[in-house]
């Protein structure tokens, strides 16, 4: 769960570097991600948080 207190400040950060439509989008994510620590780890959770994490690196890639 350590990676996703990570996820959750990177994606806060991306947020305000984004423009209004990709930065909703966002916001809903991060919405989604607070429920996380509730949620039983497992095949689909694993693959939900390895597509957020190529998301961030990708809208870090962008603000750069």
């Amino acid at each position: 769960y350590e990676e996703i207190v990570r996820i959750k400040q990177k994606l806060l950060i991306n947020v305000e570097k984004q423009d209004k439509t990709t930065s909703q989008k966002i916001k809903k994510i991060i919405e989604r991600v607070e429920n996380y620590n509730q949620r039983k780890i497992d095949r689909s959770f694993i693959t939900e948080i390895m597509k957020i994490q190529s998301l961030i690196e990708e809208t870090t890639k962008q603000c750069l």
